[in-house]
């Protein structure tokens, strides 16, 4: 049987994953939840809870006044914006027939009342009314400040609304009064899959029922083997590192205790974005997790399950627009201009290769430059066209390992450094921080170095402000690059590996090493679930070696081009 497995479909197009389930025809889908709203099929009908109500909202209860107690002088409009929002934005994706199974992630808020399921959309839907539930019936005012009833204690009421999050507070105290907020909810087409099911050949699926909010609760993990698990939260210590809430494993302990136990073959889970598209073992279990990172532009991951042979084969899609195209979004007056006469130029995905509007319009406004990077996406390869600026063999190279960085402005990051690697004079050396700083600011000095070259401006913002440093310049590659070769992606690895044709699947994530950095700094090297403090750098020094050979061999092919006209 083959399964596509998913979750955490946040910011990835429907478009991607329709594709994909087109493409891959399996027999069964699997969802491990968060964002089950752009996923799934929601019927029509807005749902209101408050502390005394859960109803459909429509015109026959608006018109109820035992329930509402709406102003006539705008019980017009107050009718139009609750009808507009009756039909959900979205509306699931394409299954093609094939049997779709889903729980809930910590960011899906479901209720259940009469056997249906519903889930809260208070947060991105926009009424610009407020529903007050104070006694037994609804109190409704305008948000609109202009338009605000003169009644003191809901003029206070709306303008602290429209200043905060509904999400931060549930209730308002008012003149003494406690004022309940209001929820909106749509009702799910499918129930979810929660509990046992029997998939083809007897394979048994269970879904566990994750917690709402900052939690890893999970509340109905089977009490005997399943051939596959279904769960948002992965097992504490596995594919769970995570550094949203500070650095530290966000998996579930009672998860962890039921694989142990029971061993499932398959565990689908999401949740820790950052170990989206890996995989791992607990004894004989396989764990997988397929979320996705909900940075904008970020790759669909996704695994197909051969229960067959029991092998999991983890994938991944890219998307590219305008917007990630290196020099290809200008201001909003030039952007227009170019543009603005394509159909949805701005989601538009240039791997689908229909670009032909978009490169003509480019050339037409003398955006020749941009054109060839866009044309680019149907080579096979990069096209170099001019030597490069810059000898590399006559400059020193650097590259810094860092732990997760915050960006503080345009000039400055705030992050953990601790290896700074140099190739220089055909050798690399490398400095651990800060108990080797002072080496490698005498390293600088010693062999009189003036100018140090980086692929990106990242390592000189976290540099330029070390004590005997101060009289470098810096060296952006990277820029100097683009106007020697032709490409659509500018990335180091990304670029090094289709120009020389090689791929390196052991170097380390440069995300996960920094995450492994900050952690076990934290922890003084000790963390029972993680590799060693030394395997780690290890690997880490290996990444900052390969970076500054790559860098090297990339520039060195740049500079010893030459034009055949």
């Amino acid at each position: 049987m083959k399964i596509l497995a998913f979750s955490d479909w946040r910011v990835q197009s429907r478009e991607m994953i329709n594709e994909i389930i087109k493409n891959e025809i399996p027999d069964v889908i699997l969802y491990a939840g968060d964002d089950l709203d752009r996923v799934l099929k929601l019927k029509s009908g807005l749902f209101l809870q408050l502390k005394n109500h859960f109803f459909k909202i429509d015109s026959e209860k608006i018109s109820d006044k035992s329930i509402f107690n709406i102003p006539s002088y705008y019980l017009q409009d107050f009718q139009n914006s609750i009808l507009k929002k009756e039909t959900p934005t979205h509306n699931g994706i394409e299954l093609n027939g094939s049997p779709f199974y889903f729980v809930n992630g910590n960011d899906d808020k479901l209720i259940e009342k009469g056997g249906s399921y519903y889930i809260e959309k208070t947060n991105s839907i926009h009424i610009p009314f407020i529903f007050s539930d104070s006694n037994s019936t609804i109190r409704v005012q305008p948000t609109d400040e202009q338009t605000l009833s003169v009644d003191t204690k809901y003029q206070i009421l709306s303008k602290k609304l429209l200043k905060s999050s509904l999400r931060s507070k549930e209730s308002y105290k008012i003149e003494d009064e406690e004022i309940t907020l209001v929820k909106y909810f749509y009702r799910l087409a499918q129930k979810p899959s929660f509990g046992l099911h029997k998939l083809h050949n007897n394979i048994t699926l269970y879904g566990s029922k994750c917690g709402y909010g900052f939690t890893t609760e999970i509340f109905n993990l089977p009490t005997h083997y399943v051939d596959i698990l279904l769960v948002h939260i992965p097992p504490l210590g596995v594919l769970d590192l995570s550094t949203r809430f500070k650095t530290k494993h966000i998996g579930s302990e009672a998860v962890l205790d039921y694989i142990k136990k029971f061993q499932p073959k398959f565990v689908v889970c999401g949740h820790s974005h950052m170990w989206g598209g890996h995989t791992d073992k607990i004894g004989e279990s396989i764990i997988i997790n397929i979320s996705s990172h909900d940075n904008y532009g970020s790759q669909g991951n996704y695994a197909i399950i051969n229960t067959e042979i029991e092998n999991v084969d983890v994938k991944s899609k890219k998307t590219k627009t305008i917007r990630q195209l290196r020099g290809a979004y200008f201001k909003s007056e030039e952007n227009f201009k170019i543009y603005g006469a394509i159909e949805n130029w701005y989601n538009h995905d240039l791997f689908s290769l229909k670009n032909d509007n978009i490169i003509n319009s480019l050339e037409k406004h003398g955006r020749n430059v941009i054109a060839n990077r866009v044309r680019s996406f149907s080579w096979s390869k990069p096209k170099i066209i001019k030597k490069l600026s810059f000898n590399p063999s006559k400059h020193a190279l650097i590259d810094v390992e860092t732990g997760i960085p915050k960006f503080i402005d345009l000039w400055n990051i705030k992050c953990k450094l601790w290896l700074i690697g140099v190739y220089y004079n055909g050798t690399v050396h490398q400095f651990q921080l800060p108990r080797q700083r002072a080496k490698f600011v005498k390293f600088i000095s010693s062999n009189n170095i003036k100018k140090l070259v980086s692929w990106t401006m990242y390592d000189s913002k976290v540099l330029r402000n070390m004590s005997g440093l101060e009289h470098i310049k810096w060296m952006d590659a990277c820029k100097r690059a683009t106007y020697s070769i032709v490409w659509h992606s500018y990335k180091l690895h990304e670029l090094y590996n289709v120009v020389f044709e090689n791929v390196d699947n052991e170097i380390i994530d440069g995300a996960i090493a920094g995450l492994y950095a900050d952690h076990l700094i934290d922890k003084k090297g000790k963390c029972e679930f993680c590799p060693s403090e030394e395997s780690v750098i290890k690997k880490i020094q290996e990444r900052n070696r390969k970076d500054l050979v790559q860098l090297y061999k990339l520039c060195e092919l740049l500079w010893n081009y030459e034009n055949e006209e």
